[in-house]
């Protein structure tokens, strides 16, 4: 990131800075010094890194073009954000996994919470509504459906769904993804190892082999998921996806889990429940997503592909194993405390959004994911 000079020629949206600059602050711009700059920058967008992003593509040789399926009309990529904590580093990701995605951006749609009075933090994205008072809560998994539900209404045969902390090292990712659901497989995992950047992004500090690998190879050497890594990105075929529609909205996260644990028939998930401590209600519904998407007898597969994870907050404040125990201290009834409202978000009851939703703000800040 280069902010030695202002490198917008007029007013408008700032790449830099992330926002639209009006007459006003793009003179400022122009005019003032690069600290000014960095402390701008630093308040309002994220930690301020003198290496650019260009250093750090050079560094791990990142593709600076991918190739395109010929049938990119039949695929669609969606990504999520939701931004409960007002995170810099999570709005900073977003803009770099766009970056580093190269020619494939603008292939790639977003679906944003924008809670209460706030701004869209991502340009261009489909923006849904909510507040924090109700709304906040784990919410990837009530996108995905209103973004499945989207790919399918525009007719798109294949769909990726991928966290916008991502960088994909095969330059030829999407055209193996789209053959291989085209002729082989009905769920995919577009890679097989993920290599974890520190907060520089300069070097890889952990890594995690993929499940699909895993389970295909069983080699989890090294990994730091010894069953591989559950998510990240996920490529299958629209219509098969809608048989298993819609998916449980894991208010609290592991989502990926749930649907790694029903695309194999050989997954122990009463060992798993039991080790992340899941309320019993939260057990019986996922339960019953297992058990559907097994009966179809998927085929899943994944494809030769290092990811790269951009940091964002360190494992030690996940949380993975704890955070399900919101459930059991405040009482929360999966079942008659939730409902997806007509915006196709999950919602608290009237009588209980209150408590929730700070208990679930709480989490979310304690995540720390700008260190």
């Amino acid at each position: 990131m280069d902010l030695s000079r202002c490198s917008c020629d007029k007013a408008g949206f700032c790449p830099a800075f992330r926002r639209d600059m009006d007459s006003k602050n793009h003179h400022w711009c122009k005019s003032t010094t690069k600290e000014k700059r960095i402390r701008y920058y630093e308040q309002n967008v994220g930690v301020y890194k003198e290496n650019s992003l260009e250093e750090v593509s050079n560094i791990f040789n990142f593709p600076k073009r991918y190739n395109v399926p010929v049938n990119m009309d039949e695929v669609e990529i969606i990504t999520f954000h939701f931004n409960a904590s007002k995170s810099k580093r999570l709005v900073e990701t977003y803009y770099e996994f766009s970056f580093f995605l190269r020619n494939l951006k603008d292939y790639v749609t977003c679906y944003e919470i924008v809670f209460d009075d706030r701004q869209p933090e991502i340009k261009n994205s489909k923006v849904i509504n909510a507040t924090l008072e109700k709304n906040c809560m784990w919410q990837k998994e009530s996108l995905m459906n209103i973004g499945i539900k989207e790919a399918k209404r525009k007719g798109k045969k294949y769909i990726i769904w991928v966290d916008h902390d991502l960088v994909f090292s095969n330059p030829n990712w999407l055209v193996e993804s789209v053959n291989n659901l085209k002729n082989s497989f009905n769920f995919l995992q577009p890679f097989d190892k993920v290599n974890y950047l520190d907060k520089e992004l300069k070097k890889v500090f952990i890594i995690s082999k993929g499940r699909v690998y895993v389970k295909k190879t069983a080699d989890n050497k090294f990994s730091r998921n010894v069953k591989g890594a559950p998510g990240a990105v996920w490529a299958s075929r629209v219509e098969d996806l809608d048989k298993i529609m819609p998916l449980p909205n894991s208010f609290l996260g592991s989502g990926d889990e749930f649907l790694a644990q029903g695309l194999f028939d050989d997954e122990d998930w009463a060992n798993h429940s039991h080790h992340f401590n899941y309320e019993k209600r939260v057990e019986q519904m996922v339960e019953r997503h297992i058990r559907r998407t097994q009966s179809h007898n998927f085929n899943v597969g994944y494809i030769d592909n290092t990811c790269y994870h951009l940091w964002h907050g360190d494992f030690s404040n996940r949380q993975y194993t704890t955070r399900y125990d919101i459930v059991k201290k405040h009482n929360v009834d999966v079942i008659n405390d939730l409902f997806v409202n007509e915006n196709g978000l999950l919602e608290f009851v009237d009588d209980k959004s209150e408590e929730f939703s700070r208990a679930l703000l709480n989490y979310f800040v304690s995540r720390k994911e700008d260190g």
